[in-house]
């Protein structure tokens, strides 16, 4: 796949302080049906059930929250409505699926899925589980950590306790690729050892002694991944993440 570099890494680390703060504001589950049902406007879905379970000597398993903040109709204004079409909201782009028509979003919030975590010795072992994605669809998965008291943080810098983000495994974005099948199923595993962010900080070999880390997934709408960045934030948007705090994997 092809490599973009011509954008503002700053754009990109701000877009993805906007997907974090979406996230944790929008983790309550939405109902909806095939007659264009109206979303709320602090629209997020969980599959099942938001949060994260632990059964003992097995994987974390964080459920998925699904990520309206990246997404607007043709007004600019929050998607009603199954057949509504989606834009790009950074620059009013269409969002578009790999065989060109722009994507509803209807289309877009069937998707959800599990993370499975465990802290192995050679690192933070992921395997991720995901339905409902877009046929074909490119995407990539990126790590961001906080610092204690997570997020968001208090008074007016919300994001205040970010101390990380970039790919998952390789930061030169090697391993966090993947394309949905044409049934909308994917499967990712992964493993990250203790290493240098491709945006900026660091992890160890576990993310356990993380206070708090969330595993996001990004569309490419322009069908192609950009190594350890997204690459330009008008042809990507993250649609769905698995946030949990360190203790809970360490439980």
């Amino acid at each position: 796949m092809k490599r973009i570099t011509r954008f503002c890494p700053a754009v990109i680390i701000i877009a993805m302080l906007t997907f974090t703060m979406s996230l944790l504001s929008c983790q309550k589950e939405l109902s909806s049906n095939n007659n264009d049902a109206a979303l709320p406007k602090d629209a997020a879905k969980a599959d099942n059930s938001s949060g994260s379970s632990r059964i003992s000597g097995a994987p974390l398993k964080v459920a998925s929250v699904l990520v309206f903040e990246f997404t607007e109709d043709a007004n600019k204004q929050m998607p009603v409505g199954n057949a509504t079409l989606l834009f790009d909201r950074r620059g009013h782009t269409p969002i578009l699926a790999p065989d060109g028509h722009q994507i509803t979003l209807g289309e877009y919030n069937t998707a959800s899925g599990w993370a499975h975590v465990k802290c192995i010795t050679s690192g933070t072992h992921t395997v991720f589980h995901m339905t409902g994605l877009i046929p074909n669809g490119v995407y990539t998965i990126w790590v961001l950590t906080f610092k204690s008291p997570g997020f968001p943080s208090p008074g007016p810098n919300k994001f205040l306790n970010l101390i990380g983000n970039g790919a998952l495994g390789a930061p030169d974005g090697s391993e966090n690729a993947f394309v949905a099948t044409e049934d909308g199923t994917a499967s990712l595993s992964v493993t990250m050892p203790a290493e240098r962010l491709s945006l900026f900080g660091s992890v160890g070999n576990c993310l356990g002694s993380e206070f708090e880390a969330h595993l996001v997934a990004a569309y490419h709408s322009d069908g192609l991944t950009h190594g350890g960045s997204p690459g330009n934030p008008s042809t990507w948007v993250v649609q769905f993440g698995f946030p949990f705090h360190g203790t809970e994997l360490l439980n």
